[in-house]
């Protein structure tokens, strides 16, 4: 009689403990993120646990594949696509801030490329320049020209245009006065002659009327 007397207050004892637990769903946000009605989880450790235990629950977004803000900070896979980290934009205003082609984008005060400010930048009249190739690096305000968030000293944002975007050939660009390769002028190139070599040397070469040009040197 004791025997069955304890197992039916154990039973009972279980039959209450499942009631009276809550389950708790795990909803899918993207491939990366995920919660439930208390927390936010990520798949990958994209964040540190510290800023992923600092994410405010209610106001928290996936903005898309390389952005996530909550109502305090804006993060950013500075490398998205490539790796799945993100990096806190530290000066970034979560209300006011929008993405204009990765990696650049702005908020009411500053224009950022991937986490970093750009210093020089004008709001009103900053743009990417989306033409050149697949890789949007190049942008330019009323006053300057920009290559990776950095300036291009003594461009000229009118008469700029890009000759070359993309890891193969390299980074060309130019004005009414200069030749660039990244950030740098290439000294004595001629920007009315300078383009892609016609000759057979292969992807990465460039001339201009005066000489041929590789990996941003002169080739002797």
């Amino acid at each position: 009689m004791k025997n069955k007397l304890f197992i039916l207050i154990t039973l009972s004892a279980l039959i209450v403990s499942a009631c009276s637990t809550k389950t708790s769903i795990i909803i899918n946000i993207n491939d990366e993120f995920s919660k439930d009605d208390n927390q936010i989880y990520q798949k990958n450790s994209c964040l540190s646990k510290d800023e992923l235990s600092q994410l405010d629950y209610e106001s928290f977004v996936v903005i898309d594949d390389c952005y996530i803000k909550d109502n305090l900070s804006v993060f950013v896979r500075p490398y998205c696509g490539q790796d799945c980290l993100y990096e806190k934009i530290v000066s970034a205003d979560p209300s006011s801030f929008e993405i204009m082609t990765f990696p650049y984008s702005k908020d009411v005060n500053n224009i950022y490329f991937r986490a970093n400010i750009i210093e020089q930048a004008d709001i009103n009249s900053f743009q990417v320049v989306e033409k050149g190739g697949p890789e949007l690096f190049y942008a330019k305000d009323n006053k300057h020209v920009y290559f990776q968030g950095e300036l291009i000293e003594d461009a000229s944002p009118e008469s700029f245009e890009i000759i070359s975007s993309n890891k193969v050939t390299g980074f060309y660009s130019k004005d009414e006065s200069f030749v660039f390769c990244g950030i740098e002028k290439i000294l004595n190139a001629d920007p009315e002659t300078f383009s892609f070599s016609t000759n057979s040397q292969g992807p990465g070469y460039f001339q201009d009327k005066n000489n041929i040009y590789y990996n941003c040197e002169v080739l002797k």
